[in-house]
Order: C-alpha cells, then sequence, then structure tokens
C-alpha cells in the first residue's frame, strides 16, 4: 500500500512539475505590453489589441497586454484600442515594455508658453482667407467672399500693398522652389507677376496641371542646383535627387522604402475584400480602419522634407531613428540619432522658419498645436515648446520666429482671418 501511495506522489509530482515548466514555457512564449495613461500615469485596463479586423486580446486589471509570439511572428503591427483614449498602433518589429495612452479630452502637461500677442494679419468684413504665400517681406493673401475671389498684398501691419479683385476662382496659392508663385485652378495654373509701378497684380496665361506636377518634385534650389523629390506611393518610397543647372542627369542621393508595412497593406487590402464577399462588413470596415491608419503612419516617418541648413542637406529618417546630413553634392556626412520619437509625440509636420533657418516640430493633439525647435546637432528639443494661442489653427507657418496660421471663429460662419503670433520662438 505504501509503495502505490508513493507511486501515486511521484507520478503527481512529475504531472505538477509538467504543468509547471508548460506554463513556464506559455509565459516565456508571450512578450508583456503595459499600457500606461499619459496624464495620470496609472494603467489601463480592457485597452483592445485589433487585427485582421478581429479583438484578439485586452489588457489586465495591471494593464498588461500580454501578446503571444504566434501573433507577433504574424503580424507586424497591431492597433491598439479603448474608449476615450487616442487610437494607437503598435508596431511588433519593436515592442515596447510601457506604452502611454493619451485621453482624447486632454494634453499631455508638457513645458510650454502660450503667447498673448497673437492679432488679425488684415481686416476685413466677411472675406473669407483660405490661402497666403511670402511675397519678401510682404504677405499675399488669398480670400473669397460673395463677390468672388480676391488677392491682397499686405505688409506684416496690415497695410495693403496692392490688389487683384477680379481674380479666377482657384483653390490654392502655389510657391516653387525658386520663389515664383501660382494661382492653382481646377484646369491648371497661372503665374502671379506683381507691377510695382501701376501696383497691379498680374495673372498670366492658364498652364497645365501637369507642368504643377513637375514643378512640385524640385523641393529646394541654392547655387544653381536643383533638388528633387519623388514618391512613389504605389512602392511606398521616396528618392532624393540632384542636377545641376544646364544639367540633363539625374543624381540619386537617398532612398526610403516603408520596408514591411506595404507588404501587410497589400495583404490586409485582399482580406478586407475576402470579408466582404463573406458578408461580415463589420469586420471589413475595422480592417480598413487599421489599414488606413497603419498607411498614413508609416508612410509619413519616411515622407519628410528636404532642409538646407549652415551648408548641409538635412534627411529626418524617423523611421530608423536619424537625422542624416549631406553634402551640397548629395555626399554622405554623419547622422544623429532622434532622441524623440515621431508618433509617440504626435507630429504632424517637420517645418522651417525660411529666415532664421531654424527647424520645428509641429505638434497637434486635440485642439493644442505646440511648435517645438529642433536641437540638429543633438536631435532632440533645445527649448521649451510655443502654444498656439488660436485652437485648430490651418496652414501653419513660421517666419522670423513669428507664428502665422489661418483661424476662423465658429460664432462668425464663413469668415476665415490670417494671423500672426509675434515674438513667439525668437
Amino acid at each position: 500500500m505504501c509503495s502505490v501511495s508513493a507511486h501515486f506522489v511521484k507520478v503527481s509530482s512529475l504531472i505538477i512539475c509538467a504543468l509547471f515548466f508548460a506554463l513556464s514555457s506559455n509565459a516565456q512564449e508571450a512578450v508583456q505590453v503595459k499600457l500606461v495613461d499619459g496624464i495620470t500615469q496609472e494603467p489601463i485596463e480592457k485597452v483592445q489589441l485589433i487585427t485582421k479586423g478581429a479583438n484578439i486580446l485586452y489588457s489586465d486589471k495591471n494593464g498588461v497586454l500580454g501578446i503571444p509570439n504566434s501573433l507577433i511572428i504574424n503580424n507586424s503591427y497591431f492597433l491598439l484600442y479603448k474608449e476615450g483614449y487616442q487610437p494607437d498602433t503598435l508596431k511588433t518589429s519593436k515592442l515596447p515594455e510601457e506604452l502611454y495612452l493619451y485621453p482624447l479630452q486632454r494634453l499631455l502637461g508638457e513645458a510650454v508658453i502660450t503667447s498673448k500677442k497673437s492679432h488679425i494679419v488684415l481686416k476685413r468684413g466677411r472675406e473669407y482667407m483660405f490661402d497666403y504665400a511670402f511675397v519678401g517681406d510682404n504677405i499675399l493673401i488669398a480670400s473669397r467672399s460673395g463677390k468672388g475671389h480676391k488677392l491682397s498684398l499686405v505688409d506684416n501691419n496690415g497695410h495693403v500693398l496692392m490688389e487683384n479683385k477680379d481674380a479666377l476662382s482657384f483653390k490654392e496659392l502655389y510657391k516653387s522652389s525658386v520663389g515664383v508663385l501660382y494661382l492653382v485652378t481646377s484646369y491648371g495654373i497661372h503665374r502671379i507677376t506683381f507691377d510695382h509701378a501701376t501696383k497691379e497684380i498680374k495673372i498670366g496665361e492658364q498652364q497645365s496641371l501637369r507642368t504643377l506636377a513637375q514643378l512640385k518634385d524640385c523641393v529646394l534650389y541654392n547655387n544653381d542646383v536643383y533638388y528633387y523629390k519623388f514618391v512613389d506611393k504605389e512602392l511606398h518610397s521616396i528618392s532624393f535627387r540632384l542636377s545641376r543647372r544646364g544639367d540633363t542627369q539625374l543624381v540619386s542621393f537617398r532612398e526610403s522604402w516603408q520596408k514591411e508595412d506595404l507588404f501587410d497593406i497589400v495583404d490586409g487590402k485582399s482580406q478586407v475584400q475576402q470579408y466582404v464577399a463573406q458578408g461580415n462588413l463589420q469586420a471589413a470596415k475595422m480592417l480598413s480602419n487599421v489599414i488606413e491608419l497603419t498607411d498614413k503612419n508609416s508612410f509619413k516617418r519616411i515622407n519628410t522634407p528636404l532642409f538646407l541648413r549652415k551648408e548641409a542637406l538635412l534627411i529626418f529618417d524617423f523611421d530608423n531613428g536619424y537625422l542624416n546630413f549631406y553634402s551640397l553634392n548629395g555626399v554622405f556626412l554623419k547622422r544623429c540619432p532622434l532622441q524623440f520619437d515621431y508618433d509617440d509625440l504626435r507630429i504632424k509636420e517637420i517645418m522651417q522658419d525660411a529666415i532664421t533657418g531654424k527647424i520645428y516640430a509641429y505638434r497637434v493633439k486635440q485642439e493644442h498645436q505646440i511648435l517645438l525647435e529642433i536641437d540638429v546637432e543633438k536631435g532632440s528639443f533645445s527649448k521649451q515648446g510655443v502654444r498656439l494661442e488660436k485652437p485648430f489653427a490651418q496652414k501653419v507657418t513660421v517666419r522670423g520666429g513669428n507664428i502665422y496660421y489661418l483661424w476662423s471663429n465658429e460664432r462668425q460662419k464663413g469668415k476665415q482671418q490670417l494671423y500672426i503670433q509675434t515674438n513667439s520662438i525668437k
């Protein structure tokens, strides 16, 4: 009897050990990511991990997601969703131990300065100002009203220097890399010139929209060298090239691809079509939203501008986390590790002050908009951020340390003004 009992205890111990090792093995086959509220620093429970249109996992009461390796191997990204928070994507190639999610109604409490020195550049009745461009020290403002479209050249104090009150119906203004201004319509483009003798704004003959596309390929001109940026949305690639005046050859000096996300997007679109064919429209819609978010977020990490600063070309590579420096001849010089992440900070755009040469990260978090100066030698932010005084501002530009933007007061429908926030980030 004792031998049977001893045998039973031995077998039981073996079973318990086997179960223990099995559980340990399973634990090792999952990667843990903790989800934390970016404001309160508290863990977030019941955050949904979504992939291929289905809710796979939820975070526990400690905010922890245990993501099995099998899911990580078969997916390059996940969508994180929690009601009341901004949705986010999680790339399986670099899963963090901890990730911050931010509430929709609140802004991360960072050090910012809110300037109270904004004012309207040009005060007009019920005109809707929808675009503007700089002409030397002056500003060309495009507006429309019940009387049609208008072009007004003004100085920073709002004094009108010249006008064209019979402008064509147009969509926007475009300024080429060599400084030539164009009026863009649905059918073509028209060159804008200024006759200072007669104080007239003249509009030239129509050119094709194909010409506009070619003009936009050339993103920078400096000392008889043209710099081009070619965007291939089918292959999700960016190519930078240069050509000297008079040359017919384009020399490539940098190319970037969207990497593995392109293949997941193609596969995902095929899966969407399968869901539709099966009549599972809810899953098709959810997966379609995931694909759109991934496509937008991943491509913008490589689709960055070309900057000229202190006799060097600068290209941000947010996909790999570097700021690359090239000579004016396109020769690679060095790279600087970036101390911030494009997605974590919700950066909408990287922009440059054409006067000072300083470069800024333009952040948008709900109604709040913040400009942060980038120290290009350190790859970090050099000063406190400056918050725009007006919420939901449009077409934000920095020039000479001042911030320009269009803003529409909800109480005054059909009216939008150009504002200048002075002495903001000098």
